[in-house]
């Protein structure tokens, strides 16, 4: 009876919305292998939000319309850290695996997979 009273009156209620792309241009937007990121807080989400892009100083935006708390000031704060053995944040090992994938994309440079073969 108690765990009940608990879950009743233990409702969680959004206050807002924060969002972040990780990728930009092709490119992962941490820069570090950890880093801290301020977001602004949406009041809602409206669909196509993740589509929302600032042209920056408050100029203009593309994508749709959103409210935001308190003026849009960066009030949402989270620390990122990249763990990944297929994404990096060095500049020029990230610039080769894009320059791979281009190569690839045009096929010039085909798959390892396709060009091994394993005898058993």
């Amino acid at each position: 009876m108690k765990s009940m009273l608990l879950a009743l009156n233990s409702v969680e209620t959004p206050v807002g919305y924060a969002w972040l792309s990780l990728f930009k241009n092709d490119r992962l937007v941490i820069e570090r292998d950890e880093q801290e990121v301020s977001l602004p807080i949406a009041v809602d989400l409206p669909s196509g939000y993740i589509n929302y892009q600032s042209f920056g100083l408050g100029k203009d935006h593309a994508g749709p319309e959103i409210r935001w708390v308190d003026s849009g000031k960066h009030l949402f704060r989270v620390r990122l850290r990249l763990i990944s053995s297929i994404f990096t944040s060095e500049p020029r090992i990230q610039a080769f695996f894009q320059s791979c994938q281009k190569l690839q994309r045009i096929g010039l440079l085909g798959d390892a997979a396709e060009k091994t073969s394993v005898c058993f």
